[in-house]
């Protein structure tokens, strides 16, 4: 069974917190595949250098108590991966809390998407 048969058509997929270690290596394996379209959000444009390097589009989202990731942001993508951390340092309760609630947010808006399955 080829890859076209697995996954017919190429997926928008968007990478909430792209510019982090795992998400990178999420967008670089999807960008080499021509079976998906990633799609990353950073927190702010200074980042988006390494991204038009490699020809993936981007949008700025802050996840710090913003609405960010929203359903206008999200729709048209047929998957959403939620990787962003606290940072790589033991993160303090406050970070850990602003990251759940930013997940909890990205899922509400991926539900409410027409796209995202």
């Amino acid at each position: 069974m080829g890859s076209s048969e697995i996954c017919p058509k190429s997926q928008k997929v968007v990478v909430i917190g792209a510019n982090g270690q795992t998400d990178s290596r999420v967008v670089n394996l999807l960008n080499q595949s021509p079976n998906y379209q990633p799609v990353a959000m950073i927190r702010d444009r200074s980042q988006a250098s390494k991204f038009n390097e490699i020809g993936v589009p981007y949008f700025v989202g802050d996840l710090n108590g913003s609405n960010s990731p929203t359903v206008d942001e999200l729709e048209g993508a047929d998957a959403v991966i939620f990787a962003a951390g606290a940072g790589r340092s033991r993160p303090n309760i406050k970070k850990v809390i602003i990251v759940y609630l930013a997940a909890v947010r990205s899922i509400a808006a991926s539900l409410e998407t027409k796209s995202v399955k």
